[in-house]
């Protein structure tokens, strides 16, 4: 089946490079959009979803993922509550944009953090925008399942919210669902942005990561030009090397993910190398971090500096793909651990070799971004840290490679 036309449409829309994926990614998805589809029924599929309507909608609701929760990493909250408090309050109203906002929870944890704060609704302004009409929904109508407070003990339950004991579910309290505006956006293509003002805050958390070069860059520009000469833009836990890449300065705790803008954005150009160099630099570096390269060693946790780092899991796929590596066959490991993090989306380690791997292929954008996802599940993983790394130190990107060098090294001494 040919699926060309959707990989064309995700990237022109969504900044999605779905090639660099694996062709079961987009194979899967065609069969999510339509039961059984030959090339002829995809194709006028895609055509009408380029004209957008229900089978555009279709199309992200099955390609984007919607993951959220209430206070969602804590410390962002924290740095907004601080930020509007030292340079805004009591001058005027505050501006906030939540792009993508999912289904919900980020920004009405804003709006629980400032109103927490002292804030009156009146003192702050909260637009909260996606892509995704169904993610838009949830949001709107804030009736939200247990799993959705996971991880966060700063939530009083019963002021915010009323509970359903017949669902198990929880609703925001009118008052606060009244504090936020809910539109349709694309920031890719500014889509339902065109005419936005200034905002003081922006958090674009996570979407980053899964952008191809060109789209990414797009978006940081749009960014740029939505935030306020002093405001504060909020990225993802696996996201600061690409605001530092795109001329932002960080500020307050690393933890807050938050940033100011700082001088224009640099170009920065790749360079190629040849394979045998690639491995090289990849075992040295492994070395250095304590992590084993695709060609090292088969025990599925190793020591760094007396701490335990678990390279893989014990489960026999995550082995025998590495062991597929260590052969030579790297293509039919890298389908392999496509398909595994699709059945265990949240394995930090199954990422990380998925970006080795890809990095060893020279596939540097889909290395990237395995990487960052690996980060952003589990943040302290130091070898996906120290071979995202690698991948900086081979287009020259000093600027985003030297703090996490840094760090990296820091790690390894303590």
């Amino acid at each position: 089946m040919d699926t060309s036309a959707l990989s064309e449409l995700l990237a022109s829309k969504l900044g999605i490079d779905a090639e660099s994926m694996g062709p079961s990614f987009l194979s899967s998805l065609a069969r999510r959009i339509l039961p059984q589809p030959s090339s002829a029924e995809l194709q006028s599929f895609v055509r009408k979803a380029a004209n957008g309507g229900e089978c555009w909608q279709k199309v992200v609701e099955n390609a984007v993922v919607s993951e959220s929760w209430f206070f969602r990493d804590g410390e962002p909250f924290d740095h907004i509550v601080e930020t509007v408090r030292q340079k805004w309050h009591g001058t005027r109203a505050v501006r906030v944009l939540s792009c993508p906002c999912s289904t919900g929870e980020e920004p009405y944890s804003v709006a629980i953090a400032l109103s927490e704060a002292g804030l009156p609704p009146e003192s702050f302004a909260i637009v909260a925008a996606d892509i995704n009409a169904s993610a838009l929904k949830t949001a709107q109508t804030g009736v939200f399942k247990a799993r959705a407070f996971r991880g966060s003990h700063r939530v009083d339950r019963a002021q915010y919210f009323q509970h359903d004991a017949a669902t198990q579910r929880w609703r925001v309290k009118q008052a606060f669902r009244s504090m936020i505006h809910f539109q349709p956006a694309n920031l890719v293509s500014l889509q339902g942005l065109e005419n936005a003002g200034l905002y003081d805050i922006v958090l674009c958390r996570n979407l980053l990561i899964y952008l191809h070069a060109k789209a990414r860059d797009s978006v940081m520009a749009s960014l740029r030009r939505l935030l306020t000469d002093d405001g504060v833009l909020i990225v993802g836990h696996a996201e600061p090397a690409i605001a530092r890449e795109h001329g932002f300065t960080g500020i307050g705790e690393p933890g807050a993910f938050a940033f100011a803008k700082a001088g224009a954005p640099k170009s920065h150009k790749a360079t190629s190398r040849t394979r045998a160099d690639r491995f090289a630099r990849t075992e040295k570096l492994s070395r250095s971090a304590g992590v084993p390269s695709l060609k090292g060693s088969q025990t599925p946790e190793i020591g760094v500096a007396g701490k335990a780092v678990r390279l893989v899991q014990a489960e026999p796929s995550l082995q025998r793909i590495r062991q597929l590596g260590d052969q030579g066959r790297v293509a039919e490991a890298i389908q392999a651990c496509r398909d595994y993090v699709r059945r265990v989306p949240d394995s930090a380690d199954g990422y990380f070799l998925l970006g080795v791997l890809r990095g060893a292929v020279q596939e540097d954008e889909a290395a990237e971004a395995a990487l960052r996802r690996a980060l952003y599940l589990e943040p302290e993983h130091v070898g996906a840290r120290m071979h995202l790394t690698l991948l900086h130190d081979a287009r020259r990107n000093n600027l985003a490679a030297g703090p996490m060098r840094a760090r990296a090294s820091r790690e390894r001494q303590s």
